[in-house]
């Protein structure tokens, strides 16, 4: 059950609405209400001006014209500066700004009724006192016709405004065809609330479902770009998949065809071959075998991680002597393209908790790309440090082509490859989201920057303690 009400509209054949929603139908009626009624008492006090010249009740009742004059002058600046605030919202409470306005609202039509009651008691039914009860009748109609929004507000307006004139009627019975004067004024204010209540609820109908059409076109609006955007993840990913595909059929064709080529021209010249010819065909093939073994091994990983099945066996390690059997690994390449390899530790040994055969594959993986878009004769850069979170923090350090800016975060996604990478380098785009993988299993981060100076950094943190379940 909503604790905010529509004025007393309820249609059980409509969906029911949140109370935000509904405070925001309620400023909407205020303003509309605000809008038509913004200067409504100036008709009660114009009316009052121009029929007191045809009487002589400035003599006769001065006292309480001018008070009459007065409280419909305040009523006038109240309702002016109350519709002006709801118009511009510039009151944050709107009930208080609606109590103020009602009541001011009502003030002028109960000082009306008075004033008209007052001509029929001091003149009788004469030709002046007619016109004031025309534009009485005048008056009901208009606020029956502009604060509909409001049920409850019209209706008692209409009451007070004919109320004075009732009680005369009744106290002088005698003086006036009484019955026929009090089922008049009956059947008016009768119909005024049967007109008030009927605009009332056709108006909430219309401003519910235009709300309700405005909420569903705002959800197709929020569906359509949700669409949109899945099938755009879609293309996207179909797109990488394909690009895959290709870049794996062409990584996993060339070592294979590497061991083929050189099994075969083993198995021709077996019994003419020196042994220094065989030995080197197997080391090509040990090559292009370990290579293999490497994507295949990529390949797996990366369904274990899909299918969330990697399981990790955390020790407390040294990550500076991990580095360095990764680093001894690589060396044979660092030393063909003539780079400088230096590392920066904050300690001799820098102790993390972490599973060292999963961590050495993520080093492995990072070395790997410094290596591959590292120039000729160029310097790759380690960095460790310790943290504030109990935590070390790993970077390396590239001097190649960098990363363009909007591809820092997709590189880590599966089957991506930097736009400035693509072409020549190799790879699979698998090595980057493995190591993330590995890294988030360990409760760490993994991102990449680049150097002002050209060149990328690759950044990871490991916890340094176990003081707490990590896996």
């Amino acid at each position: 059950m909503n604790k905010v009400t529509l004025h007393g509209f309820h249609d059980p054949s409509l969906p029911e609405m949140n109370d935000k929603t509904i405070q925001e139908l309620n400023y909407q009626a205020a303003k509309d209400l605000a809008a038509r009624s913004y200067s409504g008492s100036i008709f009660y006090l114009l009316g009052m001006l121009i029929s007191l010249p045809l009487s002589t009740i400035l003599i006769d009742a001065k006292l309480f014209t001018y008070s009459a004059i007065f409280l419909l002058c305040s009523s006038l600046i109240s309702r002016l500066y109350f519709t002006y605030s709801i118009k511009k919202l510039r009151h944050i409470n709107l009930d208080n700004c609606k109590w103020y306005l009602s009541l001011s609202i009502l003030l002028a039509l109960f000082i009306w009724g008075i004033y008209l009651a007052m001509n029929i008691y001091l003149y009788g039914l004469n030709v002046v006192t007619m016109g004031i009860f025309a534009l009485t009748i005048g008056f009901a109609g208009g606020i029956s016709f502009s604060l509909y929004n409001w049920k409850n507000l019209p209706i008692a307006g209409v009451i007070l405004l004919f109320l004075p004139v009732f009680i005369l009627i009744a106290i002088n019975w005698e003086s006036y065809s009484a019955i026929s004067y009090l089922i008049g004024i009956s059947m008016y204010i009768y119909y005024f609330i049967f007109q008030i209540t009927r605009s009332h609820n056709r108006y909430w109908s219309g401003l519910y479902k235009a709300k309700l059409l405005e909420i569903k076109s705002k959800e197709l609006s929020f569906a359509k770009n949700k669409a949109e955007d899945l099938q755009h993840q879609a293309e996207e990913a179909n797109k990488s998949k394909s690009e895959f595909l290709a870049n794996m059929s062409h990584e996993l064709r060339t070592p294979m065809h590497g061991i083929l080529s050189f099994a075969n021209i083993g198995v021709e010249m077996i019994d003419t071959a020196s042994k220094e010819k065989l030995a080197l065909y197997f080391s090509n093939i040990q090559i292009s075998g370990d290579r293999l073994l490497a994507l295949i091994n990529d390949l797996l990983d990366t369904s274990k991680f899909e299918a969330g099945k990697m399981e990790v066996s955390p020790i407390e390690s040294d990550l500076i002597s991990l580095l360095n059997n990764c680093q001894l690994e690589q060396s044979q390449r660092v030393e063909n393209l003539q780079l400088s390899f230096e590392v920066n530790a904050q300690k001799e040994t820098m102790i993390g908790f972490f599973d060292p055969i999963r961590i050495g594959q993520v080093i492995t993986n990072l070395l790997s790309n410094a290596i591959k878009f590292s120039p000729k004769g160029g310097k790759i850069l380690v960095e460790m440090r310790y943290g504030e979170a109990d935590e070390i923090q790993f970077s390396i350090h590239d001097q190649g082509v960098g990363i363009p800016n909007e591809e820092l975060e997709v590189i880590f996604d599966p089957f991506i490859q930097s736009s400035k990478t693509k072409t020549g380098a190799g790879g699979t785009g698998l090595g980057l989201a493995i190591s993330r993988q590995i890294i988030n299993i360990h409760h760490g981060k993994i991102w990449a920057e680049n150097t002002p100076h050209g060149g990328a950094i690759i950044n990871f943190t490991l916890p340094s303690k176990k003081d707490k379940p990590y896996f």
